[in-house]
């Protein structure tokens, strides 16, 4: 079905005075159009919403005619055909205006109503698992079994107090303080009062965020000098502890370990680095998520890090001294 196109040109010509008897007036030989176009609406229809849908879109026809060309039309209130129709009663009202201004008008609704049964029927148990905030707020999707009308007309809420069941009620709003609990839960139709009830658990499925940067060291370093906490407390390098985030807990809820594998380099090996270390991390939070990462640990040979001892003056007639090691 085509769109129309409806025009609106017409409005700026609604004072114009046209006589009130039918047909036309006679002044000389001038002549003025009385008589008023007609115009037909569809007649008033009534649309039934299909299963979690909240509008339709509906095209119709308004025809206008008049026994003098250059009428026009428009719509004063309502919604254009092809549009998207609400829940709900909604009029539209055309308004059509001939070349010599007479006006004639008419008007249709479009009845949307949901296509939600008269029972509802809840999820037994919702699990549902926080998001990167630590925070979810539950939809009518997730705990309504379909069929189901539109979910802007439920709402969900839960029972957070024991027993279970009673209230208070309040909305469905989960955070850190709801992990690992399970509420009882019910949905409410807005329209007609009928509830279900079900229950949902929450849980955090998240795995820490682990960030473990490469570490450059002097090979010279002891082995007890490359712990983590060795590596950020006494030589600075805070990075010999890597950071770990959680979008539920912060980091003294966070469990750190390490397992390292060493290799040493030959000697006359190019480059650099003498050798490395890879520290295999896991981080583990409150809910038993884990994240792994491999921080290179890299040993280098710098002959600036080298400290000589100063030059010296000695006397060969000194006992204390040893030629073979002077």
């Amino acid at each position: 079905m085509n769109r129309i196109v409806l025009s609106f040109l017409f409005f700026g010509a609604l004072t114009y005075l046209h006589a009130a008897t039918p047909g036309f007036l006679f002044c000389g030989n001038i002549s003025v159009d009385s008589i008023p176009p007609t115009i037909t609406c569809p007649p008033n229809v009534t649309l039934t919403l299909g299963a979690t849908t909240c509008d339709t879109v509906y095209e119709y026809t308004v025809t206008v005619e008049d026994d003098q060309p250059g009428v026009t039309y428009g719509l004063v209130t309502g919604l254009q055909p092809g549009d998207t129709f609400p829940v709900g009663a909604t009029v539209n009202l055309f308004l059509a205006i001939d070349a010599g201004g007479n006006t004639a008008s008419c008007s249709f609704s479009v009845q949307v109503v949901g296509g939600q049964g008269p029972s509802l029927f809840c999820k037994a148990t919702l699990t549902v698992e926080l998001d990167d905030d630590c925070k979810v707020s539950v939809s009518p999707e997730e705990m309504l079994i379909p069929p189901y009308g539109c979910p802007g007309i439920y709402l969900v809420e839960v029972d957070k107090t024991m027993p279970f069941g009673n209230g208070p009620w309040s909305p469905a709003n989960l955070t850190v303080t709801d992990l690992g609990k399970t509420y009882q839960a019910r949905v409410t139709d807005s329209k007609n009062g009928n509830k279900c009830w079900g229950n949902i658990k929450i849980v955090d499925s998240l795995p820490p965020a682990l960030d473990c940067p490469v570490i450059n060291v002097p090979c010279a370093l002891p082995s007890d000098h490359l712990t983590p906490v060795f590596l950020k407390d006494s030589l600075g390098i805070t990075t010999g502890m890597p950071t770990a985030m959680d979008n539920c807990s912060g980091s003294p809820f966070i469990v750190l370990s390490f397992v390292d594998t060493t290799a040493n380099l030959p000697c006359d090996s190019p480059g650099t680095i003498t050798g490395y270390i890879h520290r295999f991390w896991t981080a583990r939070d409150e809910s038993g998520n884990s994240a792994t990462c491999i921080q290179v640990i890299n040993r280098q040979r710098k002959l600036a890090d080298i400290l000589f001892p100063p030059d010296v003056t000695v006397s060969c007639a000194d006992p204390d001294i040893v030629p073979d090691s002077a």
